[in-house]
């Protein structure tokens, strides 16, 4: 089933720690988003290429693209 948003419903989300302080509190055995992209703008940057990459190989639509790519910038979980 999907949300008015067109995700899906009642999926819990567990977010990243965004430090390995944070992730070393909470027990978490998974790379923080700091250990992953090591900035936001790096984070940025790996979602714009990951985009542009699937609009090339015609597995994502460029409009569909730009909504990623916005949603990367206005995320505030980094």
């Amino acid at each position: 089933m999907r949300n008015s948003r067109g995700g899906l419903r009642d999926i819990p989300l567990i977010s990243f720690a965004r430090t390995r302080s944070e992730r070393d509190t909470a027990g978490d055995p998974r790379p923080s988003l700091e250990e992953r992209y090591g900035s936001r703008e790096n984070y940025i940057a790996r979602v714009e290429t990951a985009a542009a990459a699937l609009v090339a190989d015609r597995l994502l639509l460029p409009a569909d693209a730009d909504a990623y790519v916005k949603a990367a910038r206005e995320c505030d979980r980094f």
